[in-house]
């Protein structure tokens, strides 16, 4: 297989889970199967899954990347000549100094691609994302760290596209917006107690929107909406 010179290109790969991130390259990939998964079928909280994917998947800090037509691509270097190597493709780990999983994603041909999933130390999960084309695409899951659910959102090409629900650490329901490309259409909030905000109100993009509360129910902060996009009074 041919190896290329991406000295033009090259930085170091520096990620940080000590301190809890359509260009016209060559299709060359590793000897690494290429992830062919869907992402929908693939189950984190499956410890078995997790186990064998972690057994297989390739320390990030082993990896070099460039950048590329805004794009950032990471391949495995040559041994000898650390600025030429090969587009990687497979999936990609760190690790905390626990030895749990910090991080852990699926790369295609040098590119972020399927599922990225981040965890807290302690072994919770923190986040799971499905990555297209460099971009969120689907279902993004956040939670906070007792194990409770934060945030799900659906997106579409990088941009809030359908429902997107957050929770309050308490697990009540802290707020039910609905979007098209970004734009917010409609908006339903609630107090940490459970009571629904009495200021909230936005249809077909226009509105109020109280967005955070203090714990005791007195309003944090409030915007206004026009089009589906927060507005400057």
């Amino acid at each position: 297989m041919r190896l290329f010179l991406f000295a033009l290109f090259i930085s170091s790969l520096v990620l940080g889970c000590t301190n809890p991130a359509d260009p016209s390259a060559n299709k060359e990939s590793s000897n690494t199967p290429v992830v062919t998964e869907s992402p929908k079928v693939i189950d984190l909280d499956d410890n078995e899954t997790l186990k064998t994917i972690l057994s297989k998947a390739t320390d990030l800090d082993s990896l070099r990347t460039f950048s590329a037509s805004g794009r950032l691509f990471y391949f495995s270097p040559n041994e000898e000549k650390s600025n030429t190597g090969i587009l990687y493709s497979g999936w990609g780990k760190e690790t905390y100094a626990n030895g749990k999983v910090c991080r852990l994603g699926q790369f295609i041909d040098g590119k972020k691609e399927g599922i990225w999933a981040e965890w807290y130390y302690d072994g919770q999960q923190e986040m799971q994302s499905i990555i297209k084309e460099g971009k969120k695409n689907g279902l993004h899951t956040t939670w906070f760290e007792n194990g409770q659910k934060r945030l799900e959102a659906n997106y579409k090409a990088g941009k809030k596209d359908g429902l997107s629900t957050e929770w309050y650490e308490n697990a009540r329901k802290k707020s039910e917006d609905r979007f098209t490309m970004d734009k917010l259409v409609s908006s339903v909030v609630w107090k940490p107690n459970g009571e629904k905000c009495p200021v909230t109100k936005v249809e077909s993009g226009n509105g109020v929107r109280v967005d955070a509360y203090y714990e005791d129910g007195t309003e944090v902060i409030r915007s206004r909406y026009k089009d589906g996009e927060r507005v400057n009074e």
